[in-house]
C-alpha cells in the first residue's frame, strides 16, 4: 500500500515538471472605471503591450496619469498595474483649522467629496473658501485649508514718521501700532492706533485724512464762495449776516474765518438770530405765577409792572427787544427818589450818594453825634420809603445823661456822659453777676445792665476714678453735699462726701483698687491658696487684706521669691514662686 502511494506522487511531480515549460502568459481582469486596447482580451503574452485610459473620475495609481502604457513581462507580470482606481485625496495640511472636541482630524476623500470647517483665531479659510472638495489632482481645495490672518501696510501716506521709524510693514492680527499724523492731518475716525483686524486690512484705513473744516448752512447767513460744504486748511471764507441776525458775542454782521490746521474754524462760520439778554429787572413785580425775565428774539415785546417804590424807566408801557441786543428800557424800573432835610451842625450824616445823585427808594441814611457829651435824639437811621418821603424825621444832638437805678429799683439821681458805678455783693455766701462796673456812654445809656448777688452755687461735681456718685445733679446749692461709692471689691479711703462751699468742692477721697490673681500666674509660680478664694479663674484681693499662698505638691518655695504671706497694696501684690 505504501509503495503504491509513493509511485503516485512521483507521477505528479513528473507531470508538474513538464508543465513548467508551459509559455507564461498575463492575465486582465478589467475593472470599473477603466477602458483597455485592445479591448475584451483578457490574455496576453511575453512582450504584448496593452494601453490604459481611465475615465472620468481616476487615475494610475502611483502615477496619478489618466492615460499609460503596460508591457507584459516574462515573468506573467504587468511592468506597472494595468488598473485605474478612483480618484482620491490625502489629508491637506489642516493646521490652521478650529477641530471641537467631538471632531476627528481631516481624513482620506473620494473625488468631489466636500467639508465644512472653521479656522483658528487668527487664521481664516484660504481664498475665502466656504468649504474644502477633493478635486481631479488627488489633492483637497483649498490646501492648505486655512491661511494666518495678516494685513498688508495700509495707505500711510499722512502718517509723521520721525527719522527712527520705519515705515508700515505687513502685521498680524491684533496687533496694534500707535502713530500721529502729519501737520493738516488727524487720524481717521478720530483713533490714536492702528489695528489688524480679521478681514486681513489695517484699521482705520487709511491712517491719517486730510484735515477739513465742515459748513453746515444756516437760514440767515450768506458765504463766499456759496455752496461750499468742504475746507481745507488755510482756505477762506467770508460771511455775511442778513437782516435780524449777527455773530454771537461780537454783534457783527460781516466777517472773514479761517479753516485752522485742527478743523476747526477760526471763529464761529454761522450767524444767529439777534436775541436779548434778560435787562435789569431788579424792580419789576412779578406775581406768584410769573417767570423772571428770559431771553427774547428781535423785535419781541413783553408786558410788566414795577415794585412798589418803582415806576417804568421812561414812563414806558412795556418793553421790547432791539437790533442792539437789549431790551428797551433798561433798567425796566427806576426807584423813587426822597430829598435830603435839612441838619444842625450837631448832627453827621453818612450815606448821602455821593455828587448831585438821587436818594431812591429804599436807600438809608444813618446818624451820629460826634461829640461824646452828646446824644442821639430819634432814629439813628432813615429809609427813603415808596411815596417819596423819609421813614422817620432826622435826628438832633442833646446833652448826654443816664439815669441811676437803685438796687431796690427806685430812681434818685440822673448822671452826665463818663460817670462810673462799681458794684460789690455784702454777703460772703453771695456772688456778683454781671459787670462790677458800668460807665455812662454817649448814648444816655449805661455801657452794661446793673449786676445783680446772687447766692454762691456748685456746678456738676467732679469725676471719681473707678466709683461714682449717689446723689448726683447738674447744680448744688451752697452747703451742700454729694456722696461717693467705690466700684465693687474698691475700698473707699478719705471722705465719703464732697461739699459745696462758696462754689467750691471741698473734700477728698479716692478709690483703692484691689488685686487680681491670675490664676494662669499662680501656675506658672507652683502656688495656689491656703484656701479658696472668689473666682477661680480670676482672683481677686480686697485693698489692705492679707492672704497666704502654698506650694503645689513637690514643691518649695524659691530661695529669692517673695514670702507665702502677702498684703495688697491698691492692686499690687507680690506672688511667691515655687520651685
Amino acid at each position: 500500500m505504501k509503495l503504491h502511494t509513493t509511485a503516485l506522487f512521483l507521477v505528479i511531480w513528473v507531470n508538474v515538471a513538464v508543465s513548467a515549460e508551459v509559455e507564461v502568459k498575463c492575465l486582465l481582469s478589467p475593472v470599473k472605471g477603466t477602458e483597455y486596447v485592445p479591448s475584451g482580451q483578457n490574455v496576453f503574452s511575453s512582450g504584448d503591450i496593452l494601453k490604459i485610459k481611465c475615465q472620468q473620475g481616476h487615475w494610475s495609481f502611483g502615477t496619478k496619469a489618466t492615460e499609460t502604457t503596460v508591457t507584459c513581462n516574462d515573468d506573467g507580470t504587468w511592468s506597472s498595474p494595468a488598473n485605474c482606481e478612483k480618484i482620491t485625496c490625502d489629508p491637506p495640511d489642516d493646521s490652521g483649522v478650529q477641530y471641537s472636541r467631538w471632531d476627528w482630524s481631516w481624513r482620506r476623500g473620494d473625488l468631489k467629496d466636500t467639508k465644512d470647517y472653521r479656522c483658528k483665531s487668527g487664521y481664516k479659510p484660504t481664498n475665502g473658501a466656504t468649504y474644502a472638495e477633493c478635486t481631479n489632482d488627488g489633492t483637497w481645495t483649498p490646501n492648505p485649508l486655512c491661511e494666518e490672518i495678516t494685513c498688508d501696510p495700509p495707505d500711510d501716506s499722512g502718517v509723521q514718521y520721525s527719522q527712527w521709524q520705519r515705515r508700515w510693514q505687513t502685521g498680524k492680527l491684533k496687533d496694534q501700532i500707535n502713530y500721529s499724523c502729519k501737520p493738516k492731518f488727524e487720524p481717521t475716525n478720530g483713533v490714536k492706533f492702528a489695528e489688524c483686524t480679521n478681514d486681513g486690512t489695517w484699521t482705520p484705513n487709511p491712517l491719517c485724512e486730510e484735515v477739513k473744516c465742515l459748513l453746515s448752512p444756516i437760514k440767515g447767513t450768506e458765504y463766499v464762495p456759496s455752496g461750499q460744504n468742504v475746507f481745507s486748511s488755510g482756505d477762506i471764507l467770508k460771511i455775511k449776516c442778513q437782516q435780524g441776525h449777527w455773530f454771537f458775542g461780537t454783534k457783527a454782521t460781516e466777517k472773514t474765518v479761517t479753516c485752522n490746521d485742527d478743523g476747526m474754524w477760526s471763529s464761529p462760520a454761522n450767524c444767529e438770530k439777534i436775541t436779548c439778554d434778560p435787562p435789569d429787572d431788579s424792580g419789576v413785580q412779578y406775581s406768584r405765577w410769573d417767570w423772571s425775565w428770559r431771553r427774547g428774539d428781535l423785535k419781541d415785546t413783553k408786558d410788566y409792572r414795577c415794585k412798589y417804590g418803582y415806576k417804568p424807566t421812561n414812563g414806558a408801557t412795556y418793553a421790547e427787544c432791539t437790533n442792539d441786543g437789549t431790551w428797551t428800557p433798561n433798567p425796566l424800573c427806576e426807584a423813587l427818589s426822597c430829598v435830603p432835610e435839612a441838619t444842625d451842625g450837631r448832627v453827621v450824616v453818612s450815606g448821602i450818594p455821593d455828587g448831585n445823585a438821587p436818594v431812591l427808594f429804599g436807600h438809608k441814611l444813618n446818624f451820629s453825634c460826634p461829640n461824646p457829651e452828646h446824644k442821639l435824639k430819634g432814629s439813628p437811621q432813615v429809609v427813603c420809603t415808596a411815596d417819596g418821603s423819609w421813614s422817620n424825621r432826622f435826628p438832633t444832638c442833646n446833652d448826654a445823661t443816664c439815669s441811676i437805678v437803685e438796687m431796690n429799683g427806685n430812681a434818685i439821681a440822673t448822671m452826665q456822659y463818663g460817670h462810673k458805678l462799681q458794684f460789690e455783693c455784702s454777703k460772703p455766701e453771695q456772688v456778683l453777676h454781671g459787670e462790677p462796673e458800668v460807665v455812662c456812654s454817649t448814648n444816655g445809656q449805661w455801657s452794661h445792665p446793673f449786676p445783680q448777688c446772687k447766692e454762691r452755687t456748685c456746678g456738676p461735681p467732679p469725676a471719681l476714678a473707678d466709683g461714682d456718685t449717689v446723689n448726683y445733679k447738674e447744680q448744688y446749692r451752697n452747703g451742700e453735699s454729694v456722696y461717693y461709692k467705690c466700684q465693687t471689691y474698691y475700698i473707699l479711703s478719705g471722705q465719703t462726701f464732697k461739699k459745696c462751699q462758696n462754689g467750691i468742692w471741698i473734700g477728698h477721697m479716692t478709690c483703692l483698687a484691689p488685686c487680681p490673681v491670675d490664676a494662669e500666674m499662680m501656675a506658672e509660680r507652683s502656688i495656689t491658696f491656703s484656701w479658696p478664694i472668689g473666682d477661680p479663674n480670676k482672683l481677686y484681693v480686697t485693698h489692705g487684706d492679707f492672704t497666704t499662698f502654698r506650694c503645689t505638691r513637690d514643691k518649695r518655695l524659691s530661695s529669692n521669691s517673695a514670702a507665702l504671706r502677702q498684703q495688697c497694696d491698691n492692686g499690687v501684690v507680690n506672688l511667691p514662686r515655687c520651685e
